[in-house]
């Protein structure tokens, strides 16, 4: 088929198989095809040029390393264009904290256009889950404190004297 003098193979990329790392869809390419039996993880579909893309397959980007980073973008059109879905598009998962009391990094998510562009969506389209932050400081690090007694912590109070005052103001039982 010919289209504004060039050929329409030459412009469309077709994708079979499984493409664990992600795929950047070259320049030269404004079209990309992923069949039903293709799959595409890691860092997802990337176009820095306009480009269609139209989904048969999955797209199911894989989440961020440590250190709190947003998680990839299932399909990234960065120059703008159209997103037709059929099957499943998923944001990945944000990056751990990494460090004691970090936040995570939110997710990824489904279809990021930063142009002008479109989305003709029969399929799914879901972002991915945030990060987990990272673990709590010790007790002795974070001054929270508090005093022990047969298994049981003072919440940071003084000394039993106070506990007992405070546990009969608010008429609970311990």
């Amino acid at each position: 088929m010919i289209l504004d003098g060039r050929s329409d193979a030459m412009t469309t990329r077709t994708l079979v198989g499984t493409y664990s790392a992600g795929y950047d869809l070259s320049p030269a390419y404004s079209r990309l095809n992923i069949t039903a039996s293709a799959f595409v993880g890691g860092a997802g579909v990337l176009a820095t040029g306009v480009a269609t893309v139209t989904n048969h397959g999955r797209i199911d980007s894989g989440p961020r390393a440590k250190g709190g980073g947003v998680g990839y973008a299932g399909i990234s059109l960065m120059a703008g264009g159209a997103v037709a879905n059929d099957r499943i598009v998923a944001g990945g998962q944000g990056g751990g904290a990494g460090v004691v009391g970090g936040a995570g990094g939110a997710g990824g998510i489904g279809i990021e256009i930063a142009n002008a562009g479109s989305v003709d969506n029969n399929g799914h389209i879901h972002g991915g889950r945030g990060g987990g932050g990272g673990p709590a400081a010790p007790s002795e690090l974070s001054g929270a404190g508090g005093r022990w007694r047969r298994g049981r912590r003072y919440r940071g109070l003084r000394d039993r004297r106070q506990f007992t005052v405070d546990h009969r103001r608010c008429g609970s039982r311990w």
